[in-house]
């Protein structure tokens, strides 16, 4: 999450205590040069969070949900970790499926975004997250799927999840907007 004299480190947010991931709940990982093959770390504490270039992903290794009065269960197990491709589509993050092992990421489905955490001054943990020139931003902070890029700076306070990983809150003083919490009631 740090530039370094040879490269940058990028990390990529996970919010569970397996290997590194990607998906709509938010993963940490770190890579030092992003072309270079088995470089990845996990992050997965706020402590070892800064500002940078990350992977954002999350984790999840199956999904059941009803359709039409029949349960639908979805097996990403070899491929548990989503990570962000920097779109975003009818207010969710946009993710692919990925393996990470040794130290490297890997996807059949399709190319993650590098995105930037830019802390925000005088804030401990809190940052901006950016893409492309755009900030993540939340068009409403009482309903859910209402993720957009815009111009609009949104501060996300980093916090350590309970179930493992980092989660991103945003709040409006009132309600709060969280991405990255693995295994919520609700995506």
């Amino acid at each position: 999450a740090n530039e370094t004299e040879e490269a940058k480190t990028a990390t990529v947010k996970l919010s569970t205590t397996a290997e590194v991931a990607t998906k709509e709940y938010v993963v940490t990982l770190t890579q030092k040069a992003p072309a270079a093959a088995g470089s990845l770390e996990m992050i997965d504490k706020v402590a070892d969070l800064t500002a940078g270039t990350y992977y954002m992903a999350g984790y999840l290794e199956s999904y059941s949900y009803n359709q039409k009065g029949e349960t639908i269960t979805k097996d990403w197990s070899t491929c548990p970790y989503h990570n962000w491709t920097g779109k975003v589509s009818s207010g969710k993050l946009t993710t692919i499926a990925s393996s990470y092992k040794n130290g490297s990421l890997s996807s059949d489905e399709g190319e993650v975004a590098l995105m930037d955490l830019v802390a925000v001054a005088g804030k401990q943990d809190v940052y901006y997250i950016m893409f492309g020139g755009q900030y993540l931003t939340t068009t409403s902070y009482t309903e859910n799927h209402k993720l957009a890029l815009k111009a609009t700076q949104t501060e996300w306070k980093a916090e350590n999840n309970g179930k493992g990983g980092i989660q991103f809150t945003a709040t409006d003083g009132t309600n709060s907007i969280v991405i990255g919490t693995a295994g919520a009631a609700s995506d």
